[in-house]
């Protein structure tokens, strides 16, 4: 049986020393709960290329902007993730684009949910494995 306390923690919440580490605060959870990780390329980004020099290359999605700023609205913290190294480039495209977001970053964030274009719902290793096999 899981303890209540362990259901609430993100799976990455132990700090990098070994696994070992404090429980998440209150506060964190709260944090973590309004935290919505949303992929670059491919949910914001059209990068209808593929990857390309590693340049932020095309287009917004439609719908992007109006969506993003909903969210904030409702009172959710943006995080785009991506898997590029060149973070600066990715935010300044955010901006020049008028995107909200809060945060930029290429590492796995506690969060709420994950918006990703190449994201498989995970139900079970059986089905996952149909899938794949």
């Amino acid at each position: 049986m899981v303890s209540k306390s362990t259901a609430l923690r993100p799976a990455n919440w132990r700090n990098s020393n070994n696994g070992e580490g404090p429980a998440p605060t209150a506060k964190q959870i709260k944090e973590w709960r309004a935290t919505l990780a949303v992929d670059f390329d491919g949910v914001i980004h059209a990068y209808s290329l593929g990857w390309q020099d590693g340049s932020c290359y095309d287009k917004l999605l439609e719908g992007a902007v109006p969506a993003l700023k909903m969210l904030k609205q409702a009172g959710y913290r943006i995080v785009v993730f991506t898997s590029r190294n060149n973070l600066e480039a990715v935010e300044e495209w955010l901006v020049a684009w008028d995107v909200p977001f809060d945060e930029v970053t290429n590492h796995k964030v506690p969060a709420l949910a994950y918006i990703d274009d190449r994201a498989v719902r995970f139900t079970n290793w059986a089905d996952l494995s149909r899938l794949f096999a």
